[in-house]
């Protein structure tokens, strides 16, 4: 019996999902404080060399992120750790604070067991969330940084943001997502057209190379999030300048906006995101597997709410898994029930193949 669906749920979706989205963000900072993170990690974690995936460079405990726009301001991740999930990525950040669109901007889509949101980036900015990783980071635990563009920057000064984002948070972070994909600030979709997106992938790695000789670290891994939304032609241009930059992996995907209104949301009033993007994540993922040759690390985002769906992305050639959705409709156990599942099914020792880039 999943007493979160039967008794928990029904509370939280008397909220507004947002409410209910502060409030679950409240009780993962309990669920990470020293002496309570201890008893909820009893319950929730699967420890087993079995579940690590050792790709770019970095060992992930296992293979279920926490997905970017959950813990957007990085204080929680002490408490994701502890309710199982292997790492987890903050943001997205940008270098100023920004409130995020006005309005009425996050809906459940309960029939589609989806979500549609409008929030536009809202965040503490990059110097508080620096802070933030400093009061909360635990020693091994993986965490992401997703950095984006604020939304008073104009499009050709977008690289800037990017680059801010990075000096600040260079040695915070365990790799970083480059968010170009969001539909909810205006022109960013734009930067994922191969010329935009090769300017700003050169001079992000030129960087990164920079910093990490500066700092005297190892250089973190830069990945593109992408949109669930672009045609084959438009992702192989993607491939394409992954691969010559020198971009360590691509993560797919972010939300849709392509035909939601099938799904019972409105047009306009921003991405889709749960179990309406299931299918295409997988597809995107086996595409990009197919042509990559494991070139690239994918983590796959988009309608993981069961075991079954998480072996399907892994599958498909996922290295990693995040969820967003998925959690709000099945609760904080999912994360421990989709490890669990991994080692009892046996068949996550053949997708961990997929995952066991070191590179």
């Amino acid at each position: 019996m999943n007493l979160y669906k039967l008794l928990c749920r029904p509370l939280l979706f008397l909220l507004s999902p947002e409410s209910s989205h502060h409030l679950a963000i409240t009780a993962l900072k309990f669920a990470g404080l020293p002496l309570i993170s201890t008893f909820v990690s009893s319950a929730y974690r699967r420890k087993s060399d079995a579940l690590q995936v050792k790709t770019m460079g970095l060992n992930f405990s296992n293979p279920v992120g926490l997905a970017a726009g959950f813990d957007k301001n990085a204080v929680a991740a002490a408490g994701a750790e502890s309710i199982g999930f292997g790492y987890v990525e903050i943001g997205t950040v940008t270098p100023l604070p920004q409130p995020g669109n006005s309005g009425k901007r996050l809906f459940r889509l309960k029939p589609s067991m989806a979500l549609q949101n409008r929030l536009g980036f809202p965040n503490v900015g990059m110097k508080a969330v620096k802070q933030n990783i400093r009061r909360f980071r635990r020693n091994g635990y993986l965490i992401g940084i997703s950095i984006g563009k604020g939304v008073s920057t104009p499009l050709d000064k977008s690289t800037d943001d990017y680059i801010a984002c990075l000096d600040e948070l260079y040695v915070d972070a365990d790799y970083f997502a480059v968010n170009v994909s969001s539909p909810n600030t205006s022109g960013l979709r734009d930067l994922q057209h191969k010329a935009y997106l090769l300017s700003l992938c050169k001079t992000l790695i030129a960087r990164s190379q920079e910093l990490a000789q500066s700092h005297s670290i190892a250089a973190r891994p830069l990945l593109i999030k992408i949109s669930p939304d672009l045609s084959n032609s438009e992702m192989d241009d993607v491939l394409e300048v992954a691969i010559s930059t020198g971009i360590a992996g691509i993560i797919a995907t972010n939300t849709t906006t392509s035909n939601v209104e099938t799904f019972g949301a409105v047009p306009g009033m921003g991405g889709v995101s749960g179990r309406p993007l299931s299918k295409r994540s997988t597809d995107l993922v086996r595409y990009i597997s197919q042509k990559m040759s494991k070139r690239l690390t994918i983590i796959a985002a988009g309608g993981i709410f069961t075991p079954d769906d998480a072996l399907e992305k892994l599958e498909a050639g996922a290295d990693l898994l995040q969820i967003y959705t998925g959690l709000v409709y099945e609760g904080p156990s999912l994360a421990s029930k989709i490890n669990r599942e991994l080692l009892k099914s046996g068949r996550f020792a053949t997708s961990s193949k997929l995952a066991a880039k070191s590179g």
